[in-house]
C-alpha cells in the first residue's frame, strides 16, 4: 500500500485522475457482475436460452458425428461384407440372417470380418459427419439467441485488487491478482470447454447409459440398416443434448469467491461469490474450412476430415475391440442363456465402448480446432505482402482495344 501511495504522490494530477477514473469504471463493472450473479437461475428465460444453445451445439454435433456419420459408414461396410458372404443386409426391420448358434465357419468368418469392417466404415463416416457437424451445430445453436459465455477475468478481478488486503492483512499484489484470475480461468476451462470435466463426465455417463439401454433392447439381433441409422441419430442427439445441458447447468450454478472490488481499502477486503459465466449474445462462429480460393477450401475440408477421421479411429478403438469379442463370446454361450446373456453382452459392448470414446473425442476437439485455424492462417497474406501489393502500381494494359488500334 505504501509503495502504491508513494507512486501516486509522484504522479501528475491528471494521471491520478485517470487512475481514479479507471478504478471507478472497474467498480461499476464489478457491480454489474454482482447484480448478474443473482439472475443466473433457471427462472431466467435468457438462462434457459443459453442452456438450449449448449444442448443444441453438442447435440447436433454428436448426431452428425456419432449418429449419422458413424451409422451410415458402418451400414455401408456391413452391406459390402454381407454381400461378399452372400448374406444380404436388411434395410428395414426383420430377423437377421446370422445365427449365433449352430454356426458354421462361414458365419463365424463373416461376423469377425463384419465387426472390423464396420469399425473402419464408422470411423470414416464419423470423420465426415464430424466435419459437417462443426459447421452446422454452432449455426443451429445460435438460433437460441443467447449463449452462456465466460466473464472477463479482468472484470472479475480488476487490477486495483492488487492494492486491497488479504484476510491476513497483506496486500494481494500483482501475484495475488494473477493467482485469482488463474483460478477463474481454470473454472472456465473445467466447465465451459468441450474438453473440460463437466462435458466429459456428463458425456461418459449419458452416452454410456443410453447406448447400454439400446444394446440391451436389441440384443445380438440388430435391426436393419435404416432403423439402425435412425436409432443412432436419435440416441446421439439426445445424449449430446443432455451432455451440453448438464454442463450448461453447472456453468450457471458455479460461483467463485473473489475480493470485493468495491472495498474502500480500509482493512481486509471481504470475499464475495460471483458467477464466472454470464448469458450474452452468441459468439462469432469461426470459419473452419473456407480458404482464399476454391482449391484451398477443398484442401482444408480434406485435411479437416482426415484429422477428425484419425481422432474418431483412436477414440473408438475400445468399441471396436468390444465389437469383435462380444459376438465371439455370445456364440460360445449355451442355448439356455441365449436371450438374456446376449442382451447383457450387447449392453456392455455399446455402453462401455461408447462411454470410453467420449473422453478422447471431447479432449481432441480443441486440437482439431487449432489445426483448422492454423491452416486458414497460413493461407492468408501477411501484412508485408498486403502492404507491398497496395503500394505496387497496377500494370498498364497497352494491348489494342479496337480494330483501329491494331
Amino acid at each position: 500500500m505504501q509503495s502504491t501511495q508513494a507512486a501516486q504522490g509522484t504522479r501528475r494530477p491528471q494521471d491520478v485522475q485517470s487512475v481514479a477514473s479507471v478504478r471507478d469504471a472497474a467498480i461499476r463493472t464489478f457491480d454489474d457482475i454482482v447484480a448478474r450473479t443473482d439472475t443466473m437461475k433457471l427462472s431466467n428465460p435468457d438462462v434457459i436460452k443459453g442452456i438450449i444453445f449448449q444442448a443444441a451445439n453438442v447435440g447436433v454435433g454428436a448426431a452428425s458425428a456419432f449418429g449419422a456419420g458413424r451409422a451410415i459408414g458402418a451400414a455401408v461396410a456391413d452391406i459390402v461384407v454381407r454381400a461378399a458372404f452372400d448374406s444380404p443386409q436388411l434395410l428395414g426391420l426383420g430377423p437377421d440372417n446370422v445365427s449365433y448358434h449352430e454356426q458354421n465357419e462361414k458365419q463365424t468368418a463373416m461376423m469377425m470380418t463384419n465387426a472390423i469392417a464396420q469399425w473402419v466404415g464408422a470411423t470414416i463416416g464419423g470423420g465426415i459427419g464430424a466435419a459437417a457437424g462443426n459447421v452446422v451445430a454452432p449455426r443451429a445453436a445460435a438460433l437460441a439467441g443467447r449463449q452462456i459465455v465466460p466473464e472477463q477475468l479482468q472484470a472479475l478481478v480488476p487490477d486495483h485488487v492488487a492494492d486491497l488486503l488479504r484476510p491476513d492483512g497483506q496486500p494481494y499484489g500483482a501475484e495475488g491478482v494473477a493467482a485469482l484470475r488463474t483460478q477463474i480461468q481454470d473454472a472456465h476451462k473445467r466447465l465451459g470447454a468441450i474438453s473440460g470435466d463437466a462435458h466429459v463426465h456428463a458425456g461418459e455417463v449419458i452416452f454410456g447409459i443410453e447406448n447400454a439401454a439400446r444394446g440391451f433392447g436389441q440384443g445380438m439381433q440388430p435391426a436393419g440398416a435404416l432403423p439402425h441409422i435412425g436409432i443412432s441419430v436419435a440416441i446421439s442427439a439426445t445424449a449430446g443434448a443432455g451432455t451440453g445441458a448438464t454442463a450448461a447447468i453447472e456453468m450457471i450454478r458455479e460461483r467463485v469467491q473473489v475480493p470485493d472490488a468495491r472495498h474502500d481499502g480500509n482493512g481486509p477486503a471481504p470475499m464475495v461469490p460471483v458467477a464466472p459465466f454470464k448469458v450474452g449474445a452468441p459468439l462469432d462462429i469461426p470459419d473452419r474450412f473456407t480458404g482464399p480460393t476454391k482449391t484451398a477450401t477443398a484442401r482444408n475440408i480434406a485435411a479437416g476430415v482426415a484429422d477428425r477421421t484419425l481422432l474418431m479411429g483412436k477414440s473408438t478403438l475400445p468399441l471396436a475391440a468390444a465389437g469383435v469379442t462380444g459376438p465371439a463370446i455370445a456364440a460360445a454361450l449355451p442355448e439356455t442363456t441365449k436371450d438374456l446373456a446376449h442382451r447383457g453382452i450387447q449392453a456392455g459392448v455399446l455402453g462401455a465402448g461408447v462411454a470410453a470414446a467420449v473422453k478422447p473425442w471431447f479432449e481432441g476437439q480443441p486440437v482439431i480446432a487449432a489445426h483448422d485455424a492454423a491452416r486458414r492462417a497460413r493461407q492468408q497474406p501477411s501484412d508485408v505482402e498486403m502492404t507491398a501489393q497496395s503500394s505496387t502500381p497496377a500494370p498498364r494494359n497497352d494491348a489494342p482495344t479496337s480494330p483501329e488500334e491494331r
